[in-house]
């Protein structure tokens, strides 16, 4: 887990994502590992659950690969410890990935700017 710098002048959260590390060796059995982190950065203890996304960008678009309930609470001003997900099922060629949290916007935030991350190296070419 780490710290992450709190927004001034709102009594709300602030969730972020990160994609920490990619691991496209199992690409011929179509697994790839993905570590994420998602973040409050807002004045708030996130308590509610959130969706978050993993997609993948393939010949067909971007297609949802993993999709949870994060049920954790997030007190301001940290990251959660990098979570491991292991994908199956995924096409090739994959292009990237997208993490998204919060997508649906069912949990309010005091932005939502900073609910995506992008990894844009091919993983399974």
């Amino acid at each position: 887990s780490g710290d992450v710098t709190p927004v001034t002048g709102s009594g709300d959260i602030d969730l972020g994502a990160e994609i920490l590390d990619v691991c496209g060796e199992d690409c011929d059995d179509g697994k790839v590992t993905v570590w994420i982190g998602v973040g409050n950065g807002g004045m708030a203890t996130s308590e509610e659950s959130f969706n978050v996304e993993v997609l993948g960008d393939t010949d067909y678009g971007l297609v949802s690969l993993y999709n949870f309930e994060w049920t954790d609470p997030l007190a301001s001003g940290v990251r959660s410890a990098s979570v491991e997900l292991n994908l199956s099922g995924v096409p090739a060629p994959l292009y990237g990935i997208v993490l998204e949290v919060n997508g649906d916007h069912a949990v309010g935030e005091c932005s939502y700017d900073n609910n995506i991350a992008t990894w844009d190296e091919v993983i399974c070419p």
